[in-house]
């Protein structure tokens, strides 16, 4: 079944240039209590060849007392475990100042993308039922991450948000959005005249706003910009990355936010896409070792304890880029 995979890579080409002009009004979700955490550069002792323990979801969370029970990361939760989507679609977009303009963002790519008059999400996974051979051993658990997937969508069949009506809502700066922020502060920063000195700020800036996704968004763009070798040099605890590490290092930054709040159990969007017709009950820890080699999978531990203990303590020098210069 490849409708799955095709929902995947439409998601996530469209999420950039979507987010950047859905944006919304902004009444307060409550006061905000977010100590921020004071950068400070620890000692260079850490090796990238000392050992690490596989890491495990949420171990490290539990111990970051600045995110816990904040506006932003309840509406992160929200996201995480509704039922109902469309419900926190009208939710979220009065709060861009907790991240839900990006939020409401990703619920538009997730349930509008059949909802319309030739097509709805209650047809569509039913679409997927149907495509799910009888003669599947694992049918149960496929069948049951597809109705994850659509029926959290449903609400969008019955009361539909048109694109059009998206774009007429009154707009506020995209600055507003801690997600949206960051995004547009490292592309800054990525432009040919833009300055590589700050990412590093900048990613000290998604950890003290609170918001996993703006963790999220920043480590994934430092990761992306990992794979322009030729463009710029990256460095992690001091030690320029190797050709050999940068896939390493790029599969630890997509895994560090999940410390952070964002939800990377076997019911997150992108596992319920994997279960609908590949492996189930894995969460992105597992899937990332299932799809690499342990030498490879070590690697990415090594860098992702790395990162996550830094940011705990406020080292978000942890990571610099720089221009590579090629000698002549």
């Amino acid at each position: 079944m490849n409708t799955p995979k095709k929902m995947v890579l439409a998601i996530a080409a469209a999420a950039a240039a979507f987010l950047l002009y859905v944006v919304w009004p902004q009444p307060k979700l409550a006061e905000r209590e977010v100590k921020p955490i004071v950068s400070s550069k620890q000692n260079d002792s850490a090796s990238l060849k000392s050992a690490a323990e596989t890491p495990k979801l949420n171990a490290i969370q539990k111990n970051l007392t600045a995110f816990r029970d904040t506006p932003t990361l309840r509406l992160a939760r929200l996201y995480q475990n509704t039922t109902d989507k469309r419900k926190f679609f009208d939710l979220a977009r009065q709060h861009p100042e907790d991240g839900g303009t990006y939020l409401a963002g990703i619920v538009v790519l997730e349930c509008m993308m059949y909802s319309g008059p030739t097509n709805s999400n209650a047809r569509e996974m039913q679409k997927w039922i149907d495509e799910v051979p009888s003669t599947d051993e694992n049918k149960t658990e496929h069948i049951a991450a597809i109705k994850k997937i659509f029926e959290p969508c449903l609400g969008f069949d019955t009361a539909p948000v048109s694109v059009k009506e998206i774009r007429l809502k009154p707009r506020v700066g995209p600055e507003t959005d801690p997600v949206i922020k960051v995004q547009l502060s490292l592309d800054e920063k990525y432009a040919p005249n833009g300055d590589l000195a700050g990412v590093s700020a900048v990613l000290g800036e998604a950890v003290n706003s609170g918001n996993p996704y703006a963790i999220d968004m920043a480590l994934k763009l430092i990761g992306e910009a990992t794979q322009n070798y030729n463009k710029f040099s990256n460095f992690v605890n001091g030690v320029e990355l190797s050709p050999l590490d940068a896939k390493a290092f790029m599969e630890a930054t997509k895994l560090v936010a999940c410390q952070f709040g964002v939800d990377c159990s076997q019911n997150s969007m992108g596992l319920l896409l994997t279960c609908a017709q590949g492996p189930c009950n894995l969460d992105a820890y597992q899937l990332s070792q299932l799809l690499t080699s342990p030498e490879q999978y070590a690697s990415t531990v090594r860098f992702h304890n790395l990162i996550v203990d830094a940011l705990q303590n406020g080292n978000f020098d942890i990571i610099r880029l720089e221009k590579r210069t090629w000698k002549k």
